[in-house]
């Protein structure tokens, strides 16, 4: 009998103990209200880093308000691929562009550096000079490409953004304006039906070279 009320006085005591410890615990210090313990924190999940990209092509469009994938940006150009930063967008050749070289016309595709093309000189003159540099640009499958028809039959498919030698693009010609001894028949917007664009820059006081026989400034730097 006396076993059992040692045995409840115990507990009634620790039960006792419990509840003062949880009234200490939400008393304040400065004699305010009582206030119950703010919630812990949770840490945060860290974002997985964007590997970077192992090529310059596109990987998707971004037309018609289309938001690139994390780690790329739009070209912002008629094209709009998606490309990585840093990377040059499509602003050049067609693949079927010929290059005027003192040997002939070569097909684009087919130059490298070290060749000898066509260029101008400051003063305008036709002058030979050697390939630098060459590009080639891989292109969404919506990319575009400008259909610029002079007057006196020349005819060329080059981006819109690719540089003419008056300070404007190619993409700012219009019917009836005059360019390179000649007047601008049509600069229609077509769909480009190859996987990648071209550009190549001769050595020399301008960059300038003939492509499809119709002068023009290059990307390249």
């Amino acid at each position: 009998m006396k076993k059992n009320i040692i045995v409840a006085l115990v507990g009634v005591l620790v039960i006792a103990a419990i509840a003062a410890a949880a009234i200490l615990y939400q008393l304040p210090t400065d004699g305010g209200e009582i206030t119950t313990p703010p919630p812990v924190p949770q840490p945060q999940p860290i974002p997985k880093p964007v590997p970077p990209p192992q090529t310059c092509g596109s990987v998707s469009s971004c037309s018609n308000g289309k938001i690139c994938p994390a780690g790329y940006e739009c070209s912002g150009l008629p094209a709009y691929g998606c490309y990585p930063p840093g990377c040059p967008t499509p602003i050049c050749l067609s693949s079927s562009a010929m290059i005027s070289t003192p040997q002939g016309e070569v097909r684009v595709t087919n130059i490298h550096e070290g060749m000898i093309v066509w260029s101008l000189d400051k003063n305008g003159n036709r002058v030979s000079e050697r390939v630098v540099r060459v590009s080639r640009t891989e292109v969404p499958a919506d990319h575009h490409v400008v259909d610029l028809v002079l007057s006196d039959g020349r005819e060329l498919q080059v981006s819109p953004g690719h540089p003419t030698t008056n300070g404007k693009t190619v993409g700012d010609l219009n019917p009836g304006d005059a360019y390179d001894s000649a007047f601008v028949e049509k600069a229609d917007l077509v769909q480009y039906g190859d996987e990648a664009t071209y550009d190549i820059l001769p050595a020399g006081d301008t960059g300038y070279y003939f492509a499809n026989q119709i002068l023009l400034g290059s990307t390249l730097q």
